[in-house]
């Protein structure tokens, strides 16, 4: 087995890009926010990026890549996009969100 000359095409190991973890997905700069005060409830976990963030009647609700985040004032909901079966808003005040794991929100 000879050395590689430099006419010769590179092997795949010599061929790859390196690249971080994070340059694969990056995260949007910015997010939709209906109003500048609130902040994000959660600390997003490694590759997550929160989509939207917004106010409901007793707290906050925040949409990332990988979940849904009910901030109430009495219980919290943190819920993962895969787990959802079906969102359904009713008479324009109320988002029910069923599970697959036949829990309702």
């Amino acid at each position: 087995y000879g050395t590689m000359e430099s006419s010769e095409e590179p092997t795949s190991l010599q061929s790859i890009c390196h690249l971080h973890a994070s340059e694969l997905f990056p995260k949007p700069a910015e997010f939709e926010c209906e109003d500048p005060a609130l902040a994000v409830p959660f600390t997003p976990l490694s590759g997550e990026s929160v989509i939207a963030l917004g106010k409901t009647s007793d707290g906050v609700l925040a949409l990332s890549n990988y979940r849904l985040y009910l901030q109430l004032s009495q219980a919290c909901y943190n819920i993962p996009l895969g787990l959802i079966d079906q969102l359904e808003v009713k008479e324009i005040f109320y988002l029910h969100i069923g599970c697959k794991d036949a829990r309702s929100v």
